[in-house]
């Protein structure tokens, strides 16, 4: 399965759906690609609506089980409740001192793509039960926007030089758990994610600029990053009105190779 969640998600889904076809003797598995999309319109519920259905119906194709409503309600219920653990744990982020690394938190969201949901709520539950026992952590604080991150390299090269990441608008950052999903329907599930925001693709630049200030000041940032990789221009258009509203410093590294950060820019900010 492939999320219509970026522009690099659907060019994945293109190229393997190329390669099944002209490439039989590799055996890829079959795929498919949830197309949700992020209009604001009803009409576009509607069609996420039938997009999931699919999904859906695809899913118990190659299980062999039919998915009801109440197995729906429940998964939906089970990824609220690891949303509401994640929320929790956000916040030992945003302490000062921190009692969590942007590194670290990485890790704790990365726990989650990889892992049935009851295991991971449970380590949640372990490590906001254990909050009191962790270290406390101090640096620069640097609130991380622009492009996704999903490997800890710049995380881990930014913090080995004494900066500290306490917050990021990324999908592995707070837009991953903020908006619950609520009632236990496919209706409401099409809307949690269509309406998912406000990322660098799917909101105009007023918008981001607004959310990224509310961002800084909730994390207590002493500086806003704009970290961009290559061909991902999106991100430095909303740079300079993000900076205006932010009421930091803030810096823009741009075109950066995958999983590598020039720190030159932040010479003076350590």
């Amino acid at each position: 399965m492939v999320s219509r969640d970026c522009e690099a998600s659907l060019r994945v889904f293109y190229a393997l759906r190329e390669v099944r076809r002209t490439e039989p003797d590799r055996a890829l598995p079959p795929v498919h690609l949830v197309d949700v999309l992020h209009l604001p319109h009803q009409t576009t519920t509607a069609y996420n609506v039938v997009r999931l259905g699919e999904f859906r119906d695809r899913l118990a194709s190659w299980t062999g089980r039919p998915i009801g409503g109440e197995a729906i309600a429940a998964a939906i219920g089970a990824h609220d409740e690891c949303r509401r653990l994640l929320a929790e744990a956000a916040e030992l982020r945003r302490h000062v001192p921190a009692r969590l690394t942007g590194t670290e938190w990485l890790a704790v969201v990365g726990a989650g793509t990889a892992m049935p949901v009851e295991r991971y709520a449970g380590l949640l539950e372990r490590l906001l039960a254990e909050a009191g026992e962790l270290p406390r952590h101090h640096g620069t604080r640097v609130f991380l926007t622009g492009s996704g991150h999903d490997t800890p390299h710049v995380y881990r090269r930014l913090e080995s030089s004494g900066f500290l990441i306490v917050g990021e608008d990324h999908d592995w950052g707070d837009l991953l758990f903020e908006r619950l999903t609520g009632t236990p329907a496919l209706e409401a599930l099409a809307e949690r994610y269509q309406y998912n925001g406000p990322s660098a693709p799917r909101a105009s630049i007023r918008v981001r600029a607004a959310h990224t200030a509310r961002a800084v000041r909730r994390c207590r940032a002493d500086l806003l990053v704009s970290y961009s990789r290559v061909h991902d221009d999106a991100p430095a258009w909303d740079f300079a009105a993000q900076r205006d509203a932010a009421g930091v410093p803030a810096v823009l590294i741009d075109r950066q190779p995958y999983g590598e950060i020039d720190l030159t820019a932040l010479e003076d900010h350590r």
